[in-house]
């Protein structure tokens, strides 16, 4: 009788590890088959997310081919938007720099951004001032590669 409780428990584990694996192959799945549409569309839903001193991701966003992120920036920075939105390698490395202290999140877009092969166009809304003072820069996927 002892026995058969023990071989009943050692099946029932074996059942749980059977379906936790199963379960665990279909998530790893979904996550490889999902569309960088989807994704930024999930990742969407987590914002705001805020890296300190007024700086946050508002929004991700595709339009066609082209990805989108609205980031507000503090309002000190008004007045150095022209030069920090230059089309140059050296504002580019800049923000590509500054952002990776949005962590996670922002680790998994980069890497699925540059897997999409999609530009991305970085929108800066800087806190409590309007649209007009709003600026951006398009940043390419051969940006964000180390070299």
């Amino acid at each position: 009788m002892l026995i058969d409780k023990k071989m009943k428990l050692l099946q029932s584990l074996l059942t749980a590890l059977a379906l936790l694996a199963s379960t665990s192959a279909f998530a790893q799945e979904t996550v490889k088959t999902e569309s960088f549409d989807d994704f930024v569309a999930r990742i969407n839903a987590e914002c705001p997310i805020n890296s300190g001193g007024n700086w946050s991701i508002e929004s991700f966003a595709t339009a066609s081919d082209t990805a989108m992120v609205e980031l507000q920036v503090p309002a000190s920075l008004v007045p150095f938007m022209s030069l920090l939105t230059e089309k140059s390698d050296n504002a580019k490395r800049l923000w590509v720099r500054e952002l990776d202290g949005f962590g996670e999140t922002w680790h998994a877009f980069v890497a699925k951004l540059v897997e999409a092969d999609r530009p991305l166009k970085l929108t800066f809304k800087p806190q409590g001032r309007g649209e007009d003072d709003a600026a951006s820069i398009i940043l390419m996927p051969a940006d964000f590669k180390k070299k």
